[in-house]
């Protein structure tokens, strides 16, 4: 699938805000953004109830993305 670069943006932005928000600031502190997201990415795939919690916590965020 082939997207438009603003709706790209707008994914990846909805993306990094929900894996990094996975983390505390201890775990993210030094990491680059790739090691960083892989980490959030990895909590998520073991608990994959997260993603509900996230929405719950953060009913402005970008719902369309995050679907």
């Amino acid at each position: 699938m082939v997207i438009d670069k603003p709706t790209a943006q707008r994914f990846i932005a909805a993306y990094m805000h929900f894996l990094g928000s996975l983390l505390t600031p201890e775990e993210t502190k030094g990491l680059a953004v790739i090691p960083l997201l892989n980490k959030g990415r990895t909590r998520f795939v073991t608990d994959r109830t997260l993603l509900a919690r996230y929405r719950k916590k953060h009913p402005q965020a970008d719902a369309e993305m995050l679907d």
